[in-house]
């Protein structure tokens, strides 16, 4: 194994984008390793009513450079076997896409359940899911984790039964708001869904030495999800963690981050105001946050992970964010439980609620004006 060090911008995604471990709530509930019962989701599996096509919204024009690229055949084989490619999959030929369905099918032969969802998701969105790398990632103040390939099948096969339907949520969302969004650009006004989610590369891993951390990290339009990762224990847990990461992704794709950008001055703010000191007393700062927090996440020992420091905050709170707005709006659509509107908070709640809506979700603000 080697130790990863990744350059600067890996290192934000890879290292501060982790979604962090062992998470308590602020009102006490237990912390993941407890094993809390899952949350129900409205919206978890899909909405057979609704769920569209992968081919019926265009893909991005090839200049956007947000756009995430087709997983290549090269990629997606390593993803799916390593370096020990059995000899089935020489069988797999043909053009590219039904060259990659083969050999997904070939190796989720043993399971059929995994391997209908694995090709569901290669089928729908193009996406490929495999297993990660044999590794040690330096996680700053989270110390040394070692990392083993797994993949979902067998036992751990609900972590693709979660994962399946987080994608599949996600482009319910998305694609009703790209429609409602198509309407209102033929009346002479509206922009497109800017949250690209497909196709992604999803690599298992299992965290070692009793650790759960990282729950997920993200790179280069792949998503790593580890099978012990603490907050990966329920369909609505996995796909808040799944919308945080993938936003990292498009968050930092092209030049530079969206997030410093559109909501720097304002984090910056509310740092100062609440004076967030170093990571050993972060929790001082938790009741100040606690208004200006998209999520109730906290890491323990410390406060709501979107500030936690040793973080990049600003991208934190973005995905944070990120994941707040998905809810809010994936509620008004009648497919996941009502929250308290966050934009009604404080005036930089409003501030960084509208400018995720207009970079991100079409500028489709569904949640009712402030009274």
């Amino acid at each position: 194994m080697t130790v990863r060090r990744p350059p600067a911008l890996a290192f934000v995604l890879v290292l501060l984008a982790a979604c962090d471990s062992r998470p308590s709530s602020p009102q006490g509930a237990p912390a993941p390793d407890a094993q809390p019962p899952a949350i129900s989701s409205a919206a978890s599996a899909g909405d057979a009513g609704t769920k569209a096509r992968v081919d019926e919204i265009p893909p991005p024009p090839p200049s956007d450079p947000r756009a995430p690229k087709p997983i290549t055949l090269d990629a997606a084989k390593h993803a799916l076997f390593g370096t020990a490619v059995p000899v089935e999959a020489a069988s797999c030929k043909g053009d590219v896409g039904s060259t990659i369905a083969c050999l997904v099918g070939v190796r989720y032969a043993a399971d059929d359940e995994a391997k209908k969802l694995a090709l569901d998701l290669y089928t729908r969105f193009g996406t490929v899911v495999g297993q990660g790398e044999n590794e040690t990632m330096d996680g700053g103040y989270r110390g040394h984790i070692r990392l083993v390939p797994a993949l979902p099948t067998g036992k751990d096969r609900k972590h693709l039964v979660w994962l399946h339907a987080a994608l599949t949520t996600i482009d319910t969302v998305m694609t009703t708001l790209e429609q409602r969004a198509r309407a209102r650009a033929a009346d002479g006004g509206g922009a497109t869904v800017g949250y690209r989610y497909k196709p992604i590369l999803v690599k298992f891993v299992r965290s070692l030495d009793g650790k759960h951390t990282p729950s997920g990290f993200a790179l280069d339009w792949a998503y790593s999800y580890n099978i012990e990762g603490s907050l990966n224990v329920s369909a609505e847990a996995v796909l808040n963690l799944a919308v945080h990461e993938i936003f990292h992704l498009n968050d930092t794709a092209g030049a530079g981050t969206w997030s410093d950008g559109a909501l720097g001055s304002d984090v910056t703010s509310i740092l100062r105001k609440c004076k967030v000191p170093n990571v050993k007393a972060a929790g001082a700062s938790t009741p100040c946050l606690t208004p200006y927090s998209p999520t109730t996440l906290q890491v323990r020992g410390g406060t709501y992970y979107a500030f936690q420091p040793g973080n990049r905050i600003t991208l934190e709170y973005a995905a944070e964010l990120s994941t707040r707005v998905f809810d809010e709006e994936r509620a008004r659509l009648g497919l996941g439980p009502a929250k308290p509107a966050f934009k009604c908070g404080p005036p930089e709640n409003a501030r960084s609620y509208a400018a995720m809506v207009d970079g991100y979700f079409a500028g489709l603000d569904l949640v009712p004006a402030c009274p």
